[in-house]
């Protein structure tokens, strides 16, 4: 079953056509795949299926819910979850300030639900208790108390992710999540997705570049190309599949 489908959607900036006609179709319980060159539309894309960005044409469905006329908010409610390219965190606040944060989508405001006298305590232990897991499970146990403008630049990525992840996401769009990784990082934060994916039971759509990691991590992936979807299947199919290494890839590396 189909967690996220995406069919026929347009987007036009001008005389530019973001996306024209894309087509994608998520299975519940995958780690799938988002790749093509710069500008073939994969962030306009996200920022559709989030709805910071309209769409005159074509459907987005989640879990069979029409995401047309919703708000980001409501998104959000429907448990979808987000990255950015750029690291988007309270650079000010501590890590675990941070998590707990990411957690108001599911609590409401999460100071305020600490604070509210009928059951705050019980319900304050409650999210520091799940912010602590998932600390844990990213490594930041060493880090929880240090504000993140401090931290390398993986320890934020690891951040972020726990950020998204404590909003209890059923879908979890990954925008270039190991962009500007070193090899150690990128490996690590591999194996995070594949923890979030299996652990949580959290359907994971990743945009990137990185092509070994998305050969390592992804079982099927979707190309696009100037805003057209060009080949779906699995990442060693893609990777020779002719339309996909022309235009991902450079002509130069066709039959390579």
């Amino acid at each position: 079953m189909e967690s996220l489908s995406i069919w026929d959607v347009h987007v036009q900036f001008g005389g530019v056509k973001a996306l024209d006609g894309v087509n994608v179709g998520v299975p519940r319980g995958m780690i799938y795949g988002l790749i093509g060159p710069n500008g073939a539309g994969k962030t306009t894309l996200f920022n559709c299926v989030n709805r910071f960005q309209s769409y005159s044409a074509g459907t987005i469905h989640y879990r069979g819910r029409n995401l047309g006329s919703l708000a980001p908010h409501q998104v959000i409610g429907l448990g979808i979850a987000r990255t950015f390219q750029s690291i988007n965190l309270f650079r000010s606040r501590t890590t675990l300030d941070n998590i707990l944060i990411g957690m108001h989508t599911h609590l409401g405001n999460p100071i305020a639900a600490m604070l509210s006298l009928p059951g705050g305590r019980r319900r304050e232990a409650a999210m520091r208790a799940r912010a602590l897991r998932l600390a844990a499970m990213f490594g930041l146990e060493e880090v929880l108390e240090q504000q993140v403008v401090h931290l390398p630049f993986g320890y934020q990525k690891r951040v972020e992710l726990a950020r998204a992840l404590a909003a209890k996401p059923s879908l979890l769009l990954l925008d270039e999540p190991v962009a500007g990784c070193n090899e150690e990082e990128t490996s690590e934060l591999a194996e995070v997705i594949r923890r979030i994916n299996h652990e949580f039971q959290v359907t994971v759509v990743v945009v990137e570049h990185d092509m070994a990691l998305v050969a390592a991590i992804c079982e099927e992936v979707t190309v696009l190309h100037f805003g057209r979807t060009i080949a779906s299947g699995t990442p060693a199919a893609m990777l020779n599949h002719p339309a996909v290494v022309e235009a991902y890839l450079g002509e130069a590396n066709v039959g390579a």
